[in-house]
């Protein structure tokens, strides 16, 4: 059974972004000690005027019978990356001392939308969540990166391997992320998908490195959202000026997915959920008219329509 590619990394990822390489790189980017702390020390997860909450166990998991096998493999292989560990390992290194995580919450399985056989491992954390101070932030545009490219530009895109995988949770603070699974009870050690607090903090960190690639004056458009890098080298396919990106971004410690690396820098890739296009004179035609790209022209209106049922911005709808 194929277990999502989220858990597929050999090797630890948040250590990464504290290497040697990645400190340098992350010292000269920024001077946010917040990032700084986080990164060197893990999230302290934050609690409404830093109140911890009541103990509370939720139960059960909202696993359908399908999925179990799936949701076994997926947290075994959590727990070889060390993104998550065992209650009686965290008691053993010495982080706690009592029988049990503060809160113990559900996991879910879900499948992901458009990819049959494709699933995500969800740690319902609306318990946790309700007592976080939430921290608003603005996610990056499609159409305004659109708008930034010209006909004949070279895109390229960048996927980050186990996105919130590379971003501890500090150690006396996961145990307010606790699961039970099949008899076993685990804590996360890195940010969970399900935890309110994980997109800001994640995307406070990628958007140091965005800022980064774009005043190397290397690309001539560049959108980040979430874990997805799109951009153009410009006019010219320039394998060098290609490869300088892609090693500035590595610099900072991301461990980028191989099989998502779309780094020919050619006219025409997929994007966000979106195809475009722009080497046809017929599309730039098009999008001149509207100040749109012909790809996003014809995607639109489903886009939208998207992101009204759900409650969702258009671009996290597109991008998940």
């Amino acid at each position: 059974m194929h277990v999502r590619e989220a858990t597929q990394v050999s090797e630890r990822l948040a250590p990464r972004l504290r290497t040697s390489e990645a400190e340098a790189a992350w010292t000269a980017a920024t001077s946010s000690e917040y990032l700084h702390r986080v990164r060197r020390h893990g999230l302290d997860v934050p609690l409404t005027n830093g109140m911890w909450p009541a103990a509370h166990d939720a139960g059960g998991n909202s696993i359908k019978p399908e999925y179990v096998t799936w949701a076994r493999e997926a947290i075994n292989e959590l727990r070889d990356v060390v993104a998550v560990s065992t209650w009686e390992d965290h008691v053993r290194a010495g982080h706690a001392e009592s029988a049990s995580p503060r809160l113990v919450m559900p996991l879910i399985v879900e499948p992901k939308p458009g990819r049959p056989g494709k699933f995500r491992l969800i740690h319902d954390c609306r318990h946790l969540n309700k007592l976080l101070d939430k921290w608003p932030f603005k996610m990056e545009n499609l159409t305004d990166f659109v708008k930034q490219l010209s006909l004949m530009d070279k895109l390229f895109s960048i996927d980050i391997e186990s996105a919130y995988h590379h971003v501890e949770v500090a150690p006396r603070h996961r145990t307010l992320l606790g699961f039970r699974f099949e008899g076993t009870t685990y804590v996360y050690t890195v940010l969970p998908f399900g935890l309110t607090t994980s997109a800001s903090v994640f995307c406070a960190f990628t958007a140091v490195t965005a800022k980064a690639v774009r005043d190397s004056g290397l690309v001539s458009a560049l959108i980040v959202y979430v874990d997805d890098f799109g951009g153009s080298v410009g006019q010219e396919r320039d394998t060098e000026r290609m490869n300088e990106v892609l090693r500035i971004v590595r610099s900072f410690g991301w461990v980028l997915v191989p099989s998502k690396l779309n780094v020919d820098i050619v006219c025409r890739i997929k994007l966000l959920g979106f195809m475009l296009d722009l080497a046809r004179k017929a599309r730039h035609a098009a999008a001149t008219a509207t100040g749109l790209s012909p790809a996003l022209r014809c995607a639109r209106k489903t886009w939208t329509a998207t992101a009204a049922a759900t409650g969702l911005s258009p671009a996290l709808r597109c991008a998940r």
